[in-house]
């Protein structure tokens, strides 16, 4: 019985530098959504753009909000280690 070699493909090293090179490290609607796999253009490309971007005033308040709480948390979680370490200091005297 033969076994067949199972094949994964992926994407090339220089296309993968490339994804890599426009990553953000804060989320954002303002970085283009690239369908994968494919260029843009014909019907399927044009449908997704479409869509794309008529969701995108849902998904950018859904961020723009996000990034609020997640900016509020951690100025509460610096605020309370700051207290923490107070109470700490006061508790060795």
């Amino acid at each position: 019985m033969d076994k067949e070699k199972l094949s994964v493909s992926l994407p090339s090293a220089a296309r993968w530098e490339a994804q890599r090179a426009q990553f953000k490290t804060t989320v954002g609607t303002d970085v283009p959504a690239v369908p994968y796999g494919e260029e843009s253009g014909g019907v399927k490309g044009l449908f997704r753009r479409l869509v794309r971007k008529s969701v995108r005033w849902y998904a950018e308040a859904l961020v723009t909000e996000q990034n609020r709480v997640n900016r509020q948390l951690s100025e509460r979680i610096a605020q309370l280690e700051a207290r923490i370490a107070e109470l700490e200091e006061e508790k060795k005297q």
